[in-house]
């Protein structure tokens, strides 16, 4: 089946931002790390900064997703791209200073463009029929490959741009993730639909709309998701699957680099885990499509599972745990995306859109508790300690599918 004109234009704004916006993102966790650990000459401290991009995906969430809500989703995803790119012009700018304060504050912000990238493969099912859903969704997904790929890599015309102007590298390479950011948030608002897509409801002559305060939207949120079965299973996989694959992931290198691996195999671990999270999501999508979302979940589950499981026995062999970072990038593709589109499909479209920041919040949340988390567990234990405590994280997620598969 073909979608609308109107679907595609959609698909093809959403898929110009992420583009740009992922780029910018990419950024963060690069050289957002290296500048925090220049300034403290402390990794605890650049840990700090680093995880304050995933709070901050976790803080703007709900208000985003209230904000689609009220007005439409162009709203919302351009409000969420300019704070980040104002994030980034602030960590350009504070790039040469010695107070770590304003880039702690600038990558909080950043994540509010993380949370609008989550939102948009919600914005991608709006429009979309009930057979296109999880295709569309997944095309979302698979077009931030570009951006995850390119974005780390921004500081090679970052060098060559500071040695030419005699700039600062991380501040020059701060400009151009801003300089993304602001094409995001104008694409963004001059391709996406302008009138909203979640309510045709208007309020009767005389009568004044009703605006729920924050907290009542909140509880709006959590009543949406706890008192739909359908949607309680695709949130506890996807808490699971996400909580898992970051904790593993962030100590990964610090790991390998402690067993002796040379940079370029970390690279290459590292590299072929986000393809295997975004690469192939366009399959994913088919596959649900075609066989449904809970065996995909479940698939996904058992490939990280597998994925952990590697890790337990041989934490010391680099080809093992080149295929265990690999299978743990398949294994999170295949649940986020079918994950994803469950929850899109267990919820009318005016709940599907408050309840989905609330859902990425919860995920954004659990990640940088995770990160946090897993270096204490692998300064304390070991490398196999903390995937065998990570795989219990996915047991309540296997537990709901299997409680609700009627």
């Amino acid at each position: 089946m073909t979608a609308p004109a109107s679907q595609r234009r959609t698909l093809l704004a959403l898929a110009l931002t992420q583009v740009f916006g992922t780029i910018g993102l990419g950024v963060a966790p690069t050289i957002g790390i290296l500048l925090a650990s220049e300034m403290t000459h402390s990794q605890a401290l650049a840990g700090v900064a680093r995880t304050a991009s995933t709070f901050g995906a976790a803080l703007f969430g709900i208000p985003l997703a209230n904000l689609a809500a009220r007005t439409s989703r162009r709203c919302a995803l351009s409000a969420g791209w300019l704070v980040a790119s104002l994030g980034a012009a602030l960590l350009a700018f504070s790039a040469g200073g010695a107070y770590l304060t304003p880039v702690i504050l600038g990558m909080l912000m950043i994540g509010a463009g993380s949370a609008a990238s989550y939102q948009a493969r919600f914005a991608a099912t709006d429009q979309a029929s009930e057979s296109q859903r999880t295709s569309a969704l997944s095309f979302i997904v698979w077009v931030g490959t570009i951006g995850s790929v390119l974005g780390p890599n921004i500081g090679t015309p970052a060098r060559l741009l500071s040695e030419r102007w005699g700039t600062n590298l991380y501040g020059t390479a701060f400009g151009l993730a801003a300089l993304a950011l602001c094409l995001a948030t104008a694409m963004a608002y001059l391709f996406l639909p302008a009138p909203s897509l979640t309510s045709n409801v208007t309020d009767p002559p005389g009568v004044s709309p009703h605006r729920p305060s924050f907290g009542a939207r909140c509880a709006a949120v959590y009543r949406h998701i706890v008192g739909n079965a359908q949607a309680r299973c695709a949130v506890l996989a996807l808490l699971g699957a996400h909580t898992v694959m970051v904790s593993v992931m962030t100590m990964t290198p610090v790991h390998m680099n402690h067993q002796g691996a040379s940079i370029e195999v970390i690279g290459l671990t590292i590299s072929l885990h986000v393809l295997g999270m975004f690469g192939l999501s366009p399959l994913m999508g088919i596959a649900a499509d075609r066989f449904g979302q809970r065996p995909v979940i479940m698939a996904g589950l058992m490939t990280l599972v597998l994925s952990l499981a590697l890790a337990i026995v041989a934490p010391e062999n680099q080809p093992v745990m080149v295929l265990s970072l690999t299978l743990l990038g398949l294994g999170w593709s295949a649940v986020f995306v079918a994950g994803s589109a469950l929850f899109a499909a267990s919820l009318p479209q005016k709940q599907r859109v408050e309840a989905s920041g609330g859902l990425d919040a919860l995920m954004n949340l659990g990640a940088a508790m995770a990160a946090l988390a897993s270096g204490l567990v692998l300064a304390a234990a070991s490398f196999p300690v903390l995937a065998g405590l990570a795989g219990l994280l996915l047991a309540p997620g296997a537990i709901g599918l299997w409680a609700s598969r009627r």
